[in-house]
């Protein structure tokens, strides 16, 4: 059997839990996404995993049981995983931890403050660290360094202010979450990571307005999983014609994107490259795209953007599930009837066939989503909220079937829109 794609391993990890569940091994969680493990199954897989309860000091966990500090251990080089999650440790002192075989480590959701400068000195076997939703850690120790087998580090709502220069040494990291890191000011030492496939910034705080970051991301030759938020058009403009991160961007966030006159637009440029040009500039002939640039967006979250008179751009996006756009006063077109014609002819490609999720908030100037009904065959939730200017919506009676679609919007914008057919309107805006 040939090497799996990464969408062949994610149904078959959805396989496997979708099997756990049925076996009522896992169970929902409080009607969200999430899952989890009845206590009782918990502690039998554990006396399991821990060879009948022989070596159960191996594996530790300890999650949401109050704790103010790390538990004490009797024999710390045997511990092999250990999970802390969702307590309220503060903070880790030096203390005697020489575990060498040590190979998971989750403090998640603690309210960590400070980590001594000696806690991860012989950790040299650490392959995965989970930081994230510490939103009172600033820093971390600069023995961050010893962890020379660390692959995977979540730092994600924490309260990092800049990576340590310790960084440059975890070589064999393949995924590095910086998602929600608001204070975070500088990646410097990324760059030295180059074999990291993985790496999310998604509404993190770094300044990419400086070209520095745009080196530091250039460098890593490897990359094929990449989360941006930005909030400078220009610096957009540079980073889409560096294609590589374009083919790899998962989720985009354009928040506040300045100045008034820019907007992103597909126009020629020799490659037929997405880029950024100037509002009032005219559309030039394009040919069709030989490749989807954006063929891994998943997410686009587009908040007060000035400028966007569209959003043609996402007719390249074949992956796209989610898609919120925000205070984006100018924008009069989801997708542009007369672009997609110029730049595609008739050749065009249905949008949005894997769009999960859409919502219009506060679009005064937007008409059109798209100019005829749309499949829609995996949308589940539409909303549209102050839009005034949105008389039609892309459904017709076959659209987003069996897809139980929640439609939601004010009650008096239903009864203004103009249906495409009674069917339709029967459908989505029942009397």
């Amino acid at each position: 059997m040939g090497t799996k794609t990464e969408t062949q391993l994610k149904n078959h990890g959805y396989e496997i839990i979708g099997t756990l569940v049925r076996a009522c091994l896992l169970m929902d969680y409080e009607h969200t996404e999430f899952l989890k493990m009845h206590d009782m199954v918990r502690e039998m897989a554990l006396w399991i995993t821990a060879d009948l309860g022989k070596t159960k000091e191996s594996f530790i966990v300890k999650t949401g049981s109050k704790l103010r500090d790390v538990p004490k251990v009797e024999d710390w080089s045997v511990v092999q995983k250990m999970s802390l999650m969702g307590n309220d440790i503060e903070k880790i002192g030096a203390g005697p931890y020489g575990t060498k075989k040590l190979v998971t480590l989750f403090l998640q959701n603690n309210k960590l403050v400070s980590i001594s400068e000696r806690f991860f000195q012989w950790m040299t076997e650490l392959k995965v660290l989970d930081l994230s939703s510490n939103e009172s850690l600033t820093e971390l120790p600069t023995d961050i360094s010893k962890l020379v087998a660390l692959q995977y580090l979540n730092l994600s709502s924490t309260g990092i202010k800049i990576l340590p220069v310790g960084i440059k040494y975890l070589t064999k990291l393949i995924h590095l979450n910086l998602e929600f890191t608001h204070k975070l000011k500088s990646v410097v030492g990324i760059s030295n990571l180059l074999s990291l496939p993985v790496l999310m910034l998604f509404e993190s705080n770094i300044p990419l307005n400086n070209g520095l970051m745009e080196e530091e991301l250039k460098s890593l030759e490897h990359l094929k999983l990449l989360t941006l938020t930005l909030k400078d058009a220009f610096v957009l403009e540079r980073l889409l014609n560096i294609h590589s991160l374009v083919n790899f961007t998962r989720y985009l966030s354009l928040d506040k994107c300045i100045p008034n006159a820019v907007r992103i637009s597909l126009v020629a440029a020799g490659s037929s490259a997405p880029s950024v040009q100037e509002v009032d500039s005219p559309l030039q002939h394009m040919k069709s795209p030989n490749h989807m640039y954006f063929r891994n967006l998943t997410r686009v979250d587009i908040v007060n953007c000035e400028g966007l008179r569209d959003l043609t751009w996402l007719m390249y996006a074949p992956c796209l599930s989610n898609l919120h756009v925000e205070m984006s006063f100018q924008t009069e077109e989801i997708i542009s009837r007369e672009k997609v014609m110029k730049i595609d002819g008739e050749k065009f490609t249905t949008p949005f066939l894997k769009l999960e999720s859409l919502s219009l908030v506060f679009l005064y100037a937007v008409k059109s989503i798209y100019w005829c009904p749309l499949p829609f065959p995996a949308l589940k939730y539409l909303k549209i909220h102050r839009c005034p200017n949105l008389r039609k919506l892309p459904l017709d009676s076959a659209s987003a079937k069996g897809c139980d679609l929640v439609l939601d919007a004010y009650g008096e914008r239903l009864r203004d829109v103009e249906w495409e057919d009674e069917a339709t309107k029967n459908r989505f805006c029942p009397t």
